[in-house]
């Protein structure tokens, strides 16, 4: 799949002593639903792999960082 203009995704969270929590929000602006979507991105925080309707694969950047990427799984695997 490519990557499209028709998704917009914000992302925002709290802080807290030892870690934080975040929210990715994938919104799908086009009049098509979207099935087996991924996206991926570079982070120095360590996420749980156990996500809420995502599978999450790391590949560790030996520079402290980790490349993530989450793929729709069970009930987010389809954004209408």
């Amino acid at each position: 799949m490519t990557p499209s203009e028709s998704l917009q995704t914000t992302i925002s969270g709290d802080i807290w002593w030892g870690g934080f929590t975040a929210d990715l929000a994938i919104t799908n602006t086009s009049y098509q639903d979207l099935d087996g979507w991924s996206i991926s991105f570079i982070s120095l925080h360590k996420l749980d792999p156990n996500a809420w309707g995502v599978a999450v694969e790391s590949e560790s950047l030996n520079n402290g960082l980790t490349r993530y990427t989450l793929t729709g799984a069970d009930w987010g695997s389809r954004i209408p």
